[in-house]
């Protein structure tokens, strides 16, 4: 499977694409989110057997205090886990899955699409700089009546167009 993502600001503007590759279809044991659904399906189950003798089990992922210690830190646990985890951009997350068999052009064409329909680009060069409160709802404004001008233009330009259509 092919993941094409955004891997950096950078790639956005320079128009760069990155792939991920993954060498088989089956999610791997080291993949987090196998991990954390594992671990999560394993306290249900230890919650739900607790439940009666044990009245921290909502706490149960902090560790059993019988267990000892040495046993503690051979568990994984779900919060050091996510702790551990890099903190992913603000733009991260919008991916696009591929099969291998799929058409890798047509991909990278869809991916295009995504990143233009976000608007990655704009929202890189917005959040390059602070602006100041009041200079960001002035831009805001003057961005709101550009749109509403040049959709009044575009209907105008309709109108002509079918006027002349119309043979008038």
């Amino acid at each position: 499977m092919i993941r094409l993502g955004i891997p950096s600001k950078s790639a956005c503007i320079a128009a760069r694409r990155f792939a991920r590759f993954s060498s088989s279809s089956a999610p791997s044991k080291n993949d987090p989110l196998s991990i954390l659904s594992s671990m999560t399906k394993q306290d249900a189950q230890r919650t739900t057997r607790d439940t009666a003798s044990r009245s921290d089990s909502l706490f149960s992922f902090l560790g059993d205090p019988a267990i000892s210690s040495s046993s503690i830190k051979s568990k994984v646990d779900a919060f050091e886990f996510v702790k551990d985890l890099p903190l992913p951009e603000k733009l991260a997350g919008r991916t696009l899955s591929v099969r291998k068999s799929a058409n890798i052009n047509r991909s990278i064409s869809q991916f295009d699409t995504l990143v233009r329909s976000n608007n990655i680009k704009d929202l890189w060069y917005d959040q390059r700089f602070y602006t100041k409160p009041s200079k960001r709802r002035l831009a805001k404004k003057i961005a709101n009546k550009k749109k509403r001008f040049d959709s009044g233009i575009a209907e105008l330009f309709q109108v002509v167009k079918d006027a002349v259509r119309k043979g008038y």
